[in-house]
């Protein structure tokens, strides 16, 4: 498929206004649609957020979870990333092991 054809098959013609029950078709329209759609979906609203986290499952084991609340060791840092091979995969930020060895 070309770039020309995906372009004319992702693009977005007209919306369904709920507010109104009309089509959308102009650029401003389809803007205001949009808008409000996202507005309305992140607004927050009054949920009991005791009565929700009750029913969630725990995962994470009593050891495990005290494990992640450490706090930060540099000397635990140091000690695997010496035992790192220098090409292992990037982290977030780009850099590799090696980076972390020499400074």
């Amino acid at each position: 498929m070309t770039t020309n054809a995906r372009k004319k098959k992702n693009l977005i013609t007209h919306l369904l206004d709920y507010d109104i029950g009309n089509l959308v078709h102009t650029y401003e329209g389809l803007c205001d649609v949009t808008s409000c759609y996202f507005t309305t979906l992140f607004i927050g609203q009054n949920i009991d957020m005791e009565a929700t986290i009750s029913h969630a499952e725990k995962k994470i084991g009593d050891d495990d979870n005290c494990s992640l609340l450490a706090l930060f060791l540099i000397e635990e840092f140091k000690f695997f990333i010496s035992h790192m091979r220098n090409d292992k995969s990037l982290d977030p930020n780009g850099l590799n092991p090696t980076f972390y060895k020499k400074f």
